[in-house]
């Protein structure tokens, strides 16, 4: 399943509960391309959290690499992808 990037700005309040856990409504989950069980990378930038699925953080990285070699594939691409079938991405 691709997954669909969007730059609309869904908000939401949620709330922390006693054991520090959220929940993330299913609208922003669809809009992200969450799934059950999916990991994802959480960190803070700027005072904020930001969150994304791992493949969203792959992406990003690939992206920043191909400004940098000119979008010629080399290792990092391919440790990436060795990366992703190791996980089941």
């Amino acid at each position: 399943m691709a997954e669909t990037r969007t730059r609309s700005k869904s908000r939401s309040r949620v709330k922390v509960d006693r054991h520090g856990r959220i929940v993330i409504p299913a609208e922003i989950r669809e809009q992200l391309g969450m799934h059950p069980g999916e990991a994802l990378s959480l960190r803070v930038e700027d005072g904020q959290l930001r969150i994304m699925t791992i493949r969203e953080a792959i992406r990003q990285v690939q992206e920043m690499v191909r400004k940098h070699t000119g979008g010629k594939p080399g290792l990092l691409d391919e440790f990436l992808a060795d990366r992703r079938s190791d996980s089941g991405d």
